[in-house]
Parts: C-alpha cells; structure tokens; sequence
C-alpha cells in the first residue's frame, strides 16, 4: 500500500511512519481517473523495484568525537510514492529536469539531533519489515552525512539509486537478389553409340549473377555404365560481364540398351569460409537441371575386304573407338551365338554355317 507524509503530496512514507488522517486512500473516489495513476503504471513496469529500503545511522559530526553520541541505527522500508518525480518541487528539481519522470520514495522519520548516513536500496518486495533488494537497480547514499539541526526538518539533496538499463543495439542487414544458373548440353559424338564406344558431353554454363559454378552429374537410366570420367569446370570465356564454364564427360556405357543422365548446375555462395550452395543460403531452390538420352545399339561396323585381303572400315567415319578394357560384342559372337540362331535360324545358318563365322557373307569387297 502506497502511503503519503506530511511533506508534500508526492512523497510516499515509510511504513513506520504515520499517514495524515486527511490523506485520501487509495479507496478515496478523489485518487480515481487521475493522469498520474496513468503514468505510474506504465514506469512501474521499467523495472523490479516496488519500493526502498532505507537505512540511517548516527555518525560523527564534524565537530564531534565517536564517544560524544549513542551510536543508532534505524532501518525502514518504504513504498514507492503514487506520482512521479520531480513533480515542480523545486528541491528536486535541484537534481532532476523539471520535464522528467522519475518513480521515486521519500522517508520521513524523527531522529535525534546529529549527523547522519543514509542509504536508500531499491528493493523488489517489501512485506512488512521483510524486503529483497532489486536485482536491476543500486543502492544510492548521500554523499557526505546530513546534519539535522534541533527543532528543524532537514532536507539534503536528493539520492539517485541507478538502475541497469535495456541493452541497445543497431541492425544493418543487406540483402540481394539471386537467379539461378543457366546451362547447354551439347552431345559431341553421336548420341547412338556402339558398345563400348565413348561418347563425350560437355555442358556449358553460366550464372547471371557471375557466382560460382557447381556441376553435377548423375545417371538416372540404364545399367551402371563401364565408366564415366569427368573433367574439371573450367573458364571458357567472359561474356556480357560473366564468366563462362564449361565441365566435360565422357561415358562409355557396355551394354546395348537405352541410357539417361542427368546434369545439375548450381550457383554457389559463402558460408562461415566455405563455398556452399545458394540454395543452402535462401533455403529456395536455385539450381537448373537438364537430362539427356545415349542409346546403346549393336549393328555390324561398316567394314569390307581390302585387296589385302583385309577386314578393314569403309572409310575413317566408319572408325570405332572403344574403351580399352571394355569387352564389347563382336560380329562372330553376335551373329553365331544362341540368342540370334534362336531368333533368326536361317541367317545364321548363312552367316555362321557349321557354327563357323563367315566374314565374307557378312561384309563386301572394298572397292
């Protein structure tokens, strides 16, 4: 309960003391719809401090010695007062702006002529003559002993108990626009490729916001291949302000059959130190993919017989490159094995007659 003294209507007593009997309460229909109720609400709220617990003790004069007075020491807890201070008091204005708004307390005790230290901790609950101090705001004391005079009221300058404030702080935060890559695929051997025959992709990229490049390959189709070997992304060109990648690879797949790759490029940003993808930044999808098919086919090479008498390609387009260590099919073991005698029986009695492969039955003369 906030309580008032003798001294001027602001001032909230310590609960030792007593309230003038023509006080209003806080019951009083006077206190209702005041402005400052308003106020003291809202400053209140700013920290843990309900009240002060004061402490004063009977010290030296500067013309005394220790044994010419009862040493004393009184303690008191007191309220914090319903307005706010300075409140045009001119003694408080002598410390405070008189346009600010400060939640204050004030003691009103009798004491003994002498001097006396005092010091006022906010505390955070008061019940009775039991108090705990603020965890938010210090203690405040006078800066030398006040000296109260017989028969007169003192009044020395006002204490200021200092509180932690709220922590500040700026943000300054950029932020930028992202697009994802662009890519080609270009297909620089022929799509349809024999077994074992290399075939070499080569995919072109480009970021409009010149990042750097990742490039992902994977096989989405097929049978594992016998091999796939990718080339380092290298700088090709500079065009329209960005850099140009390309990153090449080369798949020699074994097996007759249809094939399907798929190749993903990314644009990369920075993480503490390291490049990561963009997307891992935005938490969005920037990457852009593109698939593509190879085809995997057996037909007998274009092949005839020299005047040598050799089996040799019909010229140098017929050539056909194949992996080494990539066992490929040949005419003889295509042409006589089951699987073709089984689905063709007459040709491979003609091609293959006795189980033998005929080579001249299958390719001409050269010429």
């Amino acid at each position: 309960m906030i309580r008032k003294t003798l001294l001027a209507c602001l001032a909230a007593t310590a609960t030792a003391a007593c309230a003038g009997p023509d006080q209003p309460t806080d019951d009083d229909p006077a206190n209702v719809g005041l402005s400052g109720a308003y106020l003291t609400t809202e400053h209140y709220a700013e920290t843990d401090v309900v009240g002060f617990h004061f402490r004063v003790e009977r010290v030296a004069c500067p013309d005394e010695d220790e044994g010419d007075f009862e040493p004393n020491v009184m303690e008191a807890n007191v309220d914090l007062m319903a307005g706010l201070l300075p409140g045009m008091v001119e003694l408080l204005e002598q410390r405070l702006d008189s346009q600010s708004k400060h939640v204050g307390a004030d003691l009103f005790i009798s004491l003994a002529p002498g001097c006396y230290d005092v010091t006022a901790v906010p505390a955070s609950h008061i019940d009775g003559d039991e108090w705990r101090p603020s965890a938010e705001c210090a203690a405040a004391r006078l800066m030398e002993p006040v000296e109260v005079l017989p028969g007169e009221t003192a009044e020395p300058p006002l204490m200021i108990a200092q509180c932690e404030g709220d922590p500040t702080a700026q943000l300054d935060t950029p932020v930028a626009l992202n697009r994802p890559p662009q890519l080609e695929i270009a297909i620089e051997d022929d799509k349809f490729a024999y077994e074992c025959a290399p075939v070499t992709i080569c995919a072109t990229v480009a970021d409009p916001d010149d990042d750097p490049i990742e490039v992902v390959w994977d096989q989405i189709g097929g049978v594992e291949p016998f091999s796939i070997e990718i080339g380092p992304l290298t700088l090709v060109d500079f065009e329209a302000g960005r850099r140009i990648w390309e990153q090449c690879a080369t798949v020699t797949n074994r097996f007759t059959g249809d094939y399907a790759y798929r190749v993903t490029a990314y644009d990369l940003g920075r993480l503490d130190g390291e490049a990561v993808r963009m997307e891992r930044l935005t938490g969005e999808d920037s990457h852009i993919t593109t698939t593509f098919p190879l085809y995997v086919n057996w037909v007998e090479e274009r092949r005839c017989f020299d005047e040598d008498g050799e089996l040799v390609p019909v010229d140098e387009s017929a050539v056909v490159e194949r992996t080494p260590g990539c066992d490929f099919y040949s005419a003889e073991e295509y042409y006589c094995g089951d699987d073709y005698a089984e689905n063709h029986p007459d040709e491979a009695a003609f091609l293959c007659p006795d189980g033998e492969f005929d080579a001249e039955a299958l390719y001409p003369q050269c010429g």
